[in-house]
């Protein structure tokens, strides 16, 4: 079989399958959760664009505005893009995030918090229509502050998974959707 590895020292000594070294004196440290994810800075999004790659962004939007996801072409498994409201978008504007022609994942979802008096609201993509993910902001309904997109690239397809925190007093129904360009 081969030699198997062990923790002496607060590392991990020569990890062997069948004479492959899958690991050699790695510290412990090396192995931690905060060093698996990736840590970058916010850029501030305040107008329509394209979204970067392996990206945190905040949206601060007081009018409608179009983010364009990168081209799957160009785009590899395991890419992603963080965005965060950090301003509630006013009554009917929109924040589109998409590409169009290239559909979203099938099962990308879109989940609308309730509130007070809101029910909660949810909307997944087809994968075969919808291109774009419309966020709308609506006084007492989506588009409330903390609210978060979060994009994956699965190889494939973008996919997006929508939390949406309602404005004001959470009374109105999330209209926010998946749809085509």
């Amino acid at each position: 079989m081969g030699e198997v590895g062990c923790l002496k020292d607060g590392n991990f000594q020569n990890l062997q399958v069948e004479g492959t070294t899958l690991l050699n004196d790695q510290p412990t440290s090396a192995l931690a959760p905060e060093s698996s994810f990736a840590t970058a800075a916010y850029t501030a999004l305040t107008g329509a664009g394209a979204l970067v790659k392996n990206s945190f962004n905040t949206v601060d939007a007081g009018g409608n505005i179009a983010l364009t996801l990168p081209a799957q072409a160009s785009s590899v498994k395991g890419d992603f893009i963080h965005i965060l409201l950090i301003d509630e978008p006013g009554n009917g504007h929109t924040i589109k995030i998409g590409t169009s022609g290239e559909f979203l994942t099938i099962g990308s979802r879109y989940v609308g918090i309730s509130g007070s008096a809101r029910v909660g609201t949810t909307d997944l993509a087809d994968g075969t229509g919808d291109d774009f993910f419309n966020l709308v902001g609506l006084s007492n309904g989506d588009g409330g502050i903390g609210s978060t997109v979060d994009c994956y690239f699965n190889g494939t397809t973008w996919s997006l998974n929508a939390v949406c925190y309602p404005q004001g007093n959470a009374s109105a129904a999330g209209t926010s959707v998946f749809a085509a360009a």
